[in-house]
């Protein structure tokens, strides 16, 4: 789920934040990474909207509670 960072870019590939006004984008990443869109949005609301800073936070809190 989270151990694919090959290329982190945006449904445009060209953007390095999340942009929480789009619902199609915050569906999209929360597709791309198994979560829900509240875990997203809760994930950006506590770190910021960087794409590459939420995966890890993402990641790291999946690893924390597996």
């Amino acid at each position: 789920m989270y151990g694919n960072t090959t290329s982190q870019s945006g449904p445009a590939g060209i953007c390095d934040t999340i942009n929480i006004v789009a619902t199609w984008e915050v569906n999209y990443w929360a597709t791309r990474w198994g979560v829900t869109t509240d875990e997203l949005l809760r994930a950006v609301s506590e770190v910021g909207r960087n794409v590459r800073v939420v995966h890890a936070h993402l990641a790291e809190r999946e690893r924390l509670s597996a």
